[in-house]
């Protein structure tokens, strides 16, 4: 049996996490009926691997949980966990497109941008680089101020 401290150390988790993880109900720790201190075993030391693991292949908290309760009731999460991974699998290949074509757009703003003055903003733009850049991407203009 240990006490928080001693399940953060093995587990490499801090105390808070282990915390949390008891109040949502993924760890029920035994509870001193003397002096209310809350006492953990190997299978809690087991599940908390078990989500450190889980985590590091990208699955989220609610997902862990559900794994682990599908374990408990003797069943196995293996089909629900190959069904998860692919859901995940498809939003990062979705992420990481956006965010290619988020940075060959910034790439593009600034190499345009060197071209380009640090002018003051005036009336009409906050900033004239961000302007120029979704107005017309060649543009070349010295004086952008109509004043």
């Amino acid at each position: 049996m240990m006490l928080v401290h001693e399940i953060s150390k093995r587990s490499k988790m801090t105390t808070d996490a282990i915390r949390y993880y008891t109040r949502i109900g993924i760890l029920q720790p035994v509870r001193d009926p003397i002096n209310a201190y809350k006492y953990y075993n190997e299978n809690d030391l087991n599940k908390l691997k078990f989500i450190m693991r889980a985590k590091q292949l990208g699955f989220k908290l609610n997902e862990i949980s559900s794994v682990l309760k599908e374990s408990q009731e003797g069943k196995s999460p293996c089909a629900s966990v190959r069904e998860m991974i692919q859901k995940h699998i498809i939003e990062n290949k979705k992420l990481l497109s956006e965010k290619m074509a988020l940075q060959s757009r910034m790439e593009e703003a600034l190499a345009l941008w060197k071209e380009l003055p640090d002018d003051p903003a005036c009336d009409n733009t906050v900033c004239f680089l961000i302007d120029s850049f979704f107005e017309n991407q060649n543009i070349h203009i010295n004086n952008h101020c109509t004043n």
